[in-house]
C-alpha cells in the first residue's frame, strides 16, 4: 500500500514538474512572439495598422521624412469632388460634422434650450431644397432694387444721380449682406490698452488670391474663368450680352487696380508699425473725398455712435491714402457694379441651383472642385458657422472631455516647463523680460474642451435672443443672422474686456487650439482630441507627437512673433532688449532662407512665400522641439512605453512618425496654388521636413548620416 502511494506521488510529481515545463517553454515562446516590450491591446493593434499603412517604407526616412512618413496615405486616398484636400485634419472634420449632422436631424424638442431649437430650425430650412429652389431670379432683383439697382442691369435707365458707394454699402449692410468689398471696418481689443475696444479700419481681403490679380500674365486663365463667370451671372439674371461683357470688364479692371494698392499681409509680429491712431476728424482731414464720420456711424448703427473725436486704429494707411486715388480715377458706375456685383456672388450659395451651377464651374477651375457638397454638409457647416458655440455645447454634452481633462493637462503642463526652461537659459532675454515671460506661461489659463461659462443657458439664451429663423425662407433667415452676427460686435465697442471673455476663451468643436493673446487663455477645442491627435489608451509617445505638438505651437505663438508684445495680463508690453535684436533677426532670416529654397515640383517647382509663412514656421520649429523634449523627460521618469506590434520603430521613431501623420494631405493641383499663395502655413510636406531637419535629435533617433537630406549640416537652431 505504501508502495503504490510512492509510486503515484513520483507519478503526480513527475507530471507537476511535466506541466512546469511546458508552461515555461510555453511562456518562453510567447514572449519572443509577444513580447512584453509590445502593446498588444485592440487600441495599438488598430493604430499599428492605420500606421503601416500610411508609411511608405520604401522611402528613407533620412531623405524625405515626409513622403515616408505619408507616402501611403496620399497613394491609397481619394480627393473628394466637392473638395480641394483630404488630410489628417479633414478626416477629423469628417467625422464632427456626421455627429452634428445626426444631432441636428433629431426631432425639435421644446424642452431644449431655445438657441439650440433656433439652430435646428436653421438647419430644417438649409435641408428645405424645395423653398430654395422656388427663390428665383426675382428675389435677388428685389433685394438688387431696395439697394438702387445694379448699374449693369438698368443700363441707360440707371443715372446714379444722388448715389455713390458708400451709399450702396450702406443699404447692403442693413439688409444684412457682406459688405468688406473696399473697406473693412471691425471691433477688436486696443492693442496698447487691451481692457477697452476699438475701431480698426482695413483694407479688404479678396476673395481670390492677392497675386492671381498682380501677377495678370501668369494668372490669365484664372481671370478669364472669374471674367466668364461673372458674365454667365449677369446674363442669366438679365443682363445684354453687350453690357454684361464691357461693363464687366470695368469690373474686373478695378478689382485688378484695388489688389495692386493692398499692402502685404506679412511681417505682423512688430505690431506697432501697423498701431496708427487716427481720429474721425483727422480722416476727414487728410481723406477728404470719404464722408468718415457718416460712414462709420451708418456701419455701426443702431449699437453705437462715434464722433469726430472718436479714435481709429487704421491699420494699413497707405492703403486708404491710394484707395482716394483709385476711387477718383474710376467712374461710379464701375465703383457701384463692383459691389454689387460682390454682393450678388457672395449671396449666390442661398440661392437657386442653376446660379449655384455657375458657381460650381468657376470652383473648378479656380480650386478644382468638380460637384457640390452633399446637401447636408453644406447645412452642417453654415449651422455651424451661424451657431458654433450652440452647437459645440450640444456636441459636448453627447461626447464628454471629462475624462481627459487630467492626462491632457499633465501633457500642458510637461510642455510648459519645457519652455519655462528655454526661457531661463535664453542669453538673447534680459531679466526682466525672462520674468514676464515665465509669469505669462504660469498664469496662462487652460481651458481644455469648453469654457464652463458656455454651459450657462441665460448667457447663450441673451446672446441669441434677437434671431429669428423664418420657416421656408433660407435666404432671408441668412440675411438676419448675418446682420445681427454684424451687429453683435459694434455693441462690444464701449464694453470692457472682462465682460467679453467668456466668448473669447469658448472654441467651437472645429476650431482646434488657440492662444488667445488678449486673455492670456490657450483653449483646446473637443474636437482636437478625435481620432489620432489624441487617444488616451494610445501610448504617450502617439499623443505628445499629435495633440501634444499642436498645443506646443500655440505655446510658441503666445511666447514669440505677436504673443511676445503681451503680458499674463494680455497687456501690451515691449519684450526685447536692443541689443538682442541683430541675433533674433539672424535667426529669423535662416528659416525664411531655409523655407524660401523649398520648391514645389507639382506646381513646375514654385517656391513658397517664407515671409508669408514666417510666424507658423517659426511655430512649428518651436513646437515640436519642445514637444520632443517633454516626451522625452516624461519616459524618463514613467519608464519607457511599449511598441506598436508589427512596428520595427522605438517609442522616440514613432513620435516623429505621428508628428507627421497628423499633417499628411493631398491637395488638387489648383487647391495647392490658392493654398501657396494666400495660406499662412507652408504645404504640409514643407512643415514636416522643415521643421525636423533643424532638430538634432531626429536625425540621431533615425541615424541619418550628416550631410543627408534630413540632417544638413546648417542648422536654423532657434
Amino acid at each position: 500500500m505504501k508502495q503504490r502511494w510512492v509510486i503515484l506521488i513520483i507519478a503526480i510529481g513527475f507530471i507537476l514538474s511535466t506541466l512546469v515545463v511546458a508552461l515555461i517553454i510555453h511562456i518562453s515562446f510567447f514572449k519572443s512572439i509577444c513580447p512584453d516590450t509590445v502593446c498588444q491591446t485592440p487600441e495599438c493593434i488598430e493604430i499599428a495598422a492605420e500606421i503601416l499603412n500610411h508609411l511608405d517604407t520604401a522611402v528613407n526616412p533620412c531623405d524625405n521624412f515626409y513622403k515616408f512618413a505619408c507616402g501611403g496615405f496620399i497613394k491609397s486616398v481619394e480627393i473628394s469632388d466637392d473638395s480641394s484636400e483630404v488630410s489628417a485634419s479633414t478626416l477629423v472634420n469628417d467625422v464632427i460634422k456626421s455627429r452634428i449632422k445626426d444631432l441636428l436631424d433629431e426631432s425639435i424638442d421644446a424642452t431644449v434650450n431655445h438657441p439650440f431649437t433656433l439652430a435646428k430650425s436653421y438647419y430644417q430650412v438649409c435641408m428645405d431644397t424645395d423653398s430654395v429652389e422656388q427663390l428665383e431670379v426675382s428675389s435677388l432683383h428685389d433685394l438688387l432694387a431696395k439697394i438702387g439697382g445694379w448699374p449693369l442691369l438698368e443700363n441707360a435707365s440707371w443715372s446714379g444721380k444722388g448715389l455713390d458707394w458708400f451709399y450702396y454699402v450702406y443699404k447692403l449692410h442693413q439688409m444684412g449682406v457682406r459688405t468688406d468689398y473696399i473697406l473693412k471696418l471691425r471691433v477688436n481689443h486696443d492693442i496698447k490698452n487691451t481692457t477697452f475696444h476699438i475701431l480698426e479700419l482695413d483694407q479688404p481681403a479678396l476673395d481670390m488670391p492677392q497675386n492671381y490679380f498682380t501677377d495678370t500674365e501668369d494668372h490669365e486663365n484664372a481671370l478669364e474663368e472669374y471674367r466668364k463667370y461673372m458674365t454667365n451671372v449677369a446674363l442669366y439674371l438679365g443682363a445684354e450680352d453687350y453690357q454684361a461683357i464691357t461693363q464687366l470688364e470695368d469690373v474686373l479692371q478695378f478689382e485688378i487696380r484695388l489688389a495692386n494698392i493692398l499692402e502685404e499681409r506679412v511681417g505682423y509680429a512688430n505690431i506697432t508699425k501697423f498701431y496708427n491712431i487716427m481720429t474721425v476728424q483727422d480722416l476727414e482731414t487728410e481723406h477728404a473725398t470719404i464722408p468718415w464720420l457718416e460712414y462709420i456711424n451708418n456701419i455701426i448703427a443702431p449699437d453705437a455712435e462715434v464722433t469726430s473725436h472718436e479714435r481709429i486704429l487704421v491699420l494699413t494707411p497707405n492703403y486708404i491714402r491710394n484707395l482716394e486715388s483709385l476711387l477718383q480715377s474710376t467712374s461710379k458706375r464701375a465703383q457701384i457694379n463692383y459691389i454689387a456685383w460682390k454682393a450678388i456672388d457672395s449671396l449666390i450659395p442661398y440661392l437657386h441651383h442653376d446660379l449655384r451651377v455657375l458657381q460650381l464651374e468657376f470652383k473648378k477651375a479656380i480650386y478644382g472642385i468638380t460637384n457640390e457638397k452633399p446637401r447636408w454638409k453644406e447645412c452642417v457647416d453654415e449651422v455651424y458657422k451661424r451657431f458654433p458655440i450652440v452647437i459645440s455645447v450640444q456636441y459636448v454634452n453627447l461626447f464628454p472631455v471629462d475624462d481627459i481633462e487630467e492626462p491632457i493637462s499633465q501633457m500642458l503642463r510637461n510642455i510648459k516647463m519645457e519652455y519655462m526652461g528655454t526661457i531661463e537659459t535664453s542669453e538673447m532675454l534680459n531679466g526682466h523680460v525672462k520674468t514676464v515671460s515665465l509669469h505669462k506661461l504660469d498664469k496662462m489659463n487652460d481651458i481644455i474642451g469648453y469654457s464652463p461659462e458656455i454651459l450657462n443657458d441665460k448667457k447663450l439664451e441673451d446672446l441669441y435672443s434677437e434671431v429669428q429663423i423664418l420657416p421656408n425662407q433660407y435666404l432671408q433667415s441668412f440675411l438676419h443672422l448675418n446682420l445681427l452676427r454684424e451687429r453683435f460686435q459694434y455693441k462690444n465697442l464701449r464694453v470692457l474686456k472682462t465682460r467679453t471673455a467668456w466668448l473669447e476663451e469658448s472654441l467651437g468643436v472645429q476650431d482646434g487650439i488657440y492662444h488667445n493673446t488678449f486673455i492670456n487663455t490657450l483653449t483646446i477645442s473637443p474636437g482636437v482630441t478625435e481620432k489620432n491627435y489624441y487617444n488616451k489608451r494610445h501610448p504617450n509617445y502617439l499623443n505628445y507627437g499629435g495633440l501634444g505638438f499642436e498645443i506646443s505651437r500655440e505655446i510658441a505663438r503666445a511666447l514669440f512673433e505677436v504673443g511676445q508684445h503681451f503680458d499674463d495680463k494680455g497687456e501690451f508690453v515691449k519684450s526685447r532688449k536692443k541689443d538682442s535684436e541683430e541675433e533674433i533677426e539672424d535667426k529669423t532670416s535662416c528659416i525664411m532662407e531655409q523655407y524660401g529654397s523649398y520648391t514645389i515640383e507639382d506646381l513646375g517647382n514654385k517656391t513658397i512665400n517664407s515671409l508669408l509663412t514666417l510666424e507658423n514656421n517659426i511655430a512649428d520649429n518651436f513646437g515640436v522641439k519642445h514637444t520632443y523634449d517633454a516626451y522625452v523627460e516624461w519616459a524618463r521618469k514613467n519608464g519607457n512605453e511599449k511598441n506598436l506590434p508589427g512596428l520595427k520603430y522605438t517609442p522616440v521613431q514613432l513620435f516623429w512618425i505621428s508628428f507627421a501623420l497628423n499633417r499628411c494631405s493631398k491637395m488638387t493641383t489648383e487647391g495647392l496654388d490658392v493654398s501657396v499663395s494666400v495660406n499662412r502655413f507652408a504645404p504640409a510636406e514643407f512643415r514636416v521636413i522643415g521643421a525636423i531637419s533643424n532638430v538634432e535629435d531626429f536625425s540621431k533617433d533615425f541615424e541619418c548620416v550628416p550631410d543627408s537630406d534630413m540632417n544638413p549640416s546648417d542648422k536654423c537652431n532657434l
